[in-house]
């Protein structure tokens, strides 16, 4: 029997059929795909579900869709109508993780990041009337494409209305021919590139890719080894995974530096602790702010008056003490600082992949993450 379709003044009743249970069909900017609310809530009685909040759980998962694409194990992705409700859905633990969804989720990108014990792709849908369901349903919505498995994706509502198991479609007309959507999963750096498609590699470094300049006073000591660290991190990164995208066009000044400086040997011990030389760095001058969406970061309170006067963009504090003159452990204990605040602070935590491209990457996963770990974190746990 086929999927009842629904025209684009049926939005609210494609959505209660959604909370209800039902699989319904609705357009993307890119293809249609096939909602359904997460399996949490599979057994429950249409009835129960009105007014009720449906969660998505630590496992987002549906056996409807599942049901649907034959019973095969995959992972489904989390459709959002806006980057609110992605943000609502999703509650991101960081700044980086706000930051990629509202640069990227909206522009025909998925977006993989860490959820629970496992990883979550998040797509906020641009094609009106789909985003206009996905905000009407006001619950988590799980979503595949529209299709069967190992058939390429329909564009027609007659025929996806011919697929068993569908209950409705919502009509958004035949949808010209298109990619699927990008692919992306978050790196403590950077991107990796899952899958190409509507969005290629320049257009998402454009999106995503931003401005950071460290500001001390020498660009001896604190500014240069946070470049430095965050510079080591993206060129490690770009070397062992394919379709890296960094984070940062990173650079770093002082307000009294001096070219003819050298970086102090205790510093250059410290650095190399986390993975980091500087025994070629010369001295910046500060010169100001850059563009607009820079992100400029004083490297403690003797740096940041002058920041905040002269920046475009947003100015963030570290807060770390100048270790000039100090003995050893003053730089140790700099370089120790810096690294676990930008770590926890300015970037994100590691969000590997699960295994769903071929086997071993859970594996590969786990041990490119402990490499890096011991690279640039092991000096800051020592």
């Amino acid at each position: 029997m086929a999927a009842r379709i629904l025209g684009p003044d049926q939005i609210s009743q494609a959505a209660n059929m959604l909370r209800a249970g039902k699989l319904v069909a609705f357009p993307t900017d890119t293809v249609y795909g096939v909602a359904s609310i997460p399996t949490a809530w599979a057994e429950q009685e249409p009835a129960n579900l009105a007014g009720q909040e449906i969660e998505l759980g630590h496992d987002p998962d549906s056996v409807y869709l599942r049901k649907f694409k034959g019973g095969r194990r995959e992972l489904f992705s989390l459709h959002c109508g806006s980057v609110q409700g992605a943000l609502t859905f999703t509650s991101p633990r960081t700044h980086a993780e706000v930051r990629v969804l509202q640069a990227l989720a909206p522009t025909g990108v998925t977006v993989v990041v860490r959820w629970h014990s496992r990883s979550l792709g998040v797509r906020v849908v641009q094609h009106p009337l789909g985003s206009a369901f996905l905000e009407a349903c006001e619950v988590p919505a799980l979503a595949t494409s529209a299709n069967l498995h190992g058939q390429p994706p329909l564009n027609d509502p007659a025929a996806i209305a011919q697929l068993p198991g569908l209950d409705a479609v919502l009509d958004g007309g035949v949808l010209p021919a298109r990619p699927a959507s990008t692919v992306v999963r978050l790196l403590p750096a950077g991107l990796q590139v899952l899958r190409r498609g509507a969005v290629d590699d320049d257009a998402l470094a454009r999106a995503f890719t931003r401005d950071l300049q460290f500001v001390c006073l020498g660009n001896l000591n604190r500014s240069a080894f946070a470049a430095g660290l965050v510079a080591a991190m993206q060129q490690w990164l770009a070397q062992r995974v394919a379709g890296f995208v960094p984070a940062w066009r990173v650079r770093s000044c002082g307000i009294i530096a001096n070219p003819q400086a050298k970086v102090p040997p205790e510093m250059l011990s410290a650095a190399l602790l986390h993975g980091v030389d500087l025994s070629g760095h010369v001295p910046t001058r500060f010169a100001g702010g850059g563009p607009a969406d820079e992100l400029d970061i004083a490297m403690g309170d003797d740096a940041a008056a002058a920041v905040e006067t002269v920046a475009q963009g947003e100015v963030a504090n570290l807060h770390v003490p100048d270790p000039m003159g100090g003995p050893p452990a003053a730089y140790q204990a700099a370089a120790q600082a810096i690294t676990m605040r930008l770590h926890f602070e300015v970037m994100h935590e590691w969000a590997p992949q699960p295994a769903k491209e071929g086997p071993g990457r859970d594996q590969a996963d786990a041990e490119l993450e402990s490499e890096f770990r011991r690279k640039f974190l092991a000096g800051a746990r020592s």
